[in-house]
C-alpha cells in the first residue's frame, strides 16, 4: 500500500489543494485519505482501481472538511420562552379572520 500511496500522493495533494480553501489543511486531508485507504483496504476488489478509489475517499474526506465547518449561530438566551404556548391566541385571531 505504501508504494502505491506514494505513487498517487503528489497527484492527490494537487486535487485536495484545489478544492479546499485552507492550504494549511491539505496535508491533514491526505493523512484522513491514507487512514481511510489503509483501514479499508480489504474492499478494494479490483488492484487496477486503486487509483480512482483514493480519488473517491479524496473527494469524501474534502464533504467531510466543509461539513465540519459549517458556521452557525448560537441562539439568543431570551430565545426561550419559559411558558407553554398553546396556541390559543393564535386560534383566537385566526377565528377572528374568519367570520363572515
Amino acid at each position: 500500500m505504501i508504494s502505491e500511496w506514494q505513487n498517487h500522493k503528489e497527484q492527490l495533494r494537487s486535487y485536495v489543494n484545489k478544492r479546499i480553501d485552507d492550504t494549511n489543511a491539505v496535508d491533514d486531508i491526505l493523512q484522513d485519505v491514507y487512514i481511510k485507504a489503509s483501514d479499508n483496504l480489504h474492499q478494494l476488489k479490483i488492484k487496477g482501481s486503486l487509483k480512482s478509489w483514493l480519488y473517491r475517499i479524496a473527494h469524501n474526506t474534502v464533504m467531510d472538511f466543509y461539513r465540519q465547518r459549517q458556521p452557525f449561530e448560537e441562539l439568543p438566551k431570551d430565545l426561550i420562552s419559559e411558558e407553554q404556548d398553546t396556541g390559543k391566541q393564535a386560534r383566537e385571531e385566526l377565528a377572528q379572520c374568519l367570520r363572515p
